[in-house]
């Protein structure tokens, strides 16, 4: 593995590009040397001067703008939203600067896609920065969902590190501990791929949905892992080694309470909308009619004007992820704004908008909404 700068590693090839350089066209990581930067792309080649016959410098300007960005990659898949970024000429390379500083222990991908330049294939070239090195013992910082009170059917579970993490040690790491201090037998779906976000921060336990779901065989045989009534514990071993081989800080054991199965999907005209006050900054609350899935709530709502255009912003999930709280970059204005919310938001048993994880009556289930849902809400000026 080729290292330079901050942890540059030989990047996955694109289908169709060559593992060498092209002498026609080669895009590649730029490694600096001062503490403050971050690497840059630079794309290279003698087609850059080939196209020149073709469009001015305007136009190749305007190409490259469209198809010449930087993704943050997580769990495999790009961003939707390319990284702010700014164009620079050279006399014979384009160079791609990144406007704010990348993060240590995050996957980033430049790529060119087919456009003038390449018109048959993408080239991308990927980019893993190295974590950066703690002082102190990485923390667990969270487990979702936070209420102590479960239902037996939860779907899925979230743990947060304030550090990048170890692959390959969840099974042996996490256990389920019965009222009488026994071990459940295989109580979270074992994946040969554990469940982790881009920057190895979270990490997600999902239940096996054979053994949650009633009727199917895993389910009747063994049926599900929690059972209403009952008390568990949810154990961390502090030994889980995170990405530099440290132990964590400290281990954690979080009690549950066991609550009947929760069938019932997200009711979006009980949602409450507590609207902030226009010229200031003040944050928005949103209380949701029953607590949503954590990493889904904190993904799958935004807000945006009445013309469509996301607002940029900082969401919250409090309150046993029964509240979202969003606060904007600048401050709102005395109009009329949008929440949108992707139907496919489902609390932590899988029911979502669309439909609940488990149809109880196939012959009352309503039809599934659109992708996107809406609220409006007016922001008014003070008094």
């Amino acid at each position: 593995m080729l290292t330079l700068g901050w942890g540059l590693e030989k990047p996955a090839v694109a289908q169709g590009e060559s593992d060498s350089n092209d002498a026609a066209l080669s895009l590649r990581w730029q490694s600096v040397t001062a503490a403050d930067k971050s690497p840059f792309a630079v794309l290279e080649g003698d087609r850059l001067q080939d196209v020149r016959h073709n469009l001015s410098s305007a136009q190749l300007h305007a190409e490259l703008k469209r198809t010449f960005q930087i993704f943050v990659v997580e769990d495999g898949k790009r961003a939707q939203d390319a990284v702010l970024s700014k164009l620079k000429r050279t006399e014979t390379t384009w160079e791609l600067h990144p406007r704010f500083r990348l993060e240590e222990g995050l996957t980033y991908d430049v790529v060119l896609m087919k456009g003038t330049l390449s018109p048959t294939v993408e080239i991308y070239r990927r980019l893993q920065l190295a974590p950066k090195e703690q002082e102190k013992p990485t923390q667990l910082v969270g487990v979702f969902p936070s209420d102590t009170a479960i239902p037996e059917n939860l779907l899925r579970c979230y743990l947060l590190f304030d550090a990048p993490m170890s692959r390959g040690y969840a099974t042996k790491s996490v256990r389920l501990l019965d009222s009488d201090g026994r071990e459940v037998d295989l109580p979270f779906l074992e994946l040969e791929d554990e469940l982790w976000n881009g920057s190895l921060t979270r990490l997600t336990l999902l239940l096996d949905p054979a053994r949650v779901k009633r009727g199917l065989k895993p389910n009747l045989d063994e049926g599900r892992a929690l059972e209403a009534g009952k008390r568990y514990q949810l154990v961390i071993d502090q030994q889980w080694p995170d990405a530099t081989g440290r132990p964590l800080s400290e281990g954690l054991t979080r009690e549950w309470r066991i609550q009947p199965a929760d069938y019932t999907q997200p009711n979006l005209k009980q949602w409450r909308i507590q609207s902030p006050r226009a010229n200031t900054r003040n944050r928005l609350t949103i209380e949701f009619d029953s607590s949503m899935d954590f990493s889904l709530a904190n993904r799958m709502i935004r807000i945006t004007d009445t013309e469509g255009s996301s607002l940029k912003g900082e969401s919250r999930l409090d309150q046993h992820e029964t509240v979202w709280y969003w606060q904007p970059e600048v401050k709102w204005e005395a109009k009329t704004y949008i929440v949108v919310i992707d139907s496919r938001l489902a609390d932590a048993c899988g029911n979502s908008f669309r439909k609940p994880f488990e149809v109880i009556d196939p012959l009352s289930s309503g039809a599934s909404p659109s992708k996107l849902l809406k609220l409006r809400f007016e922001v008014t000026a003070q008094d």
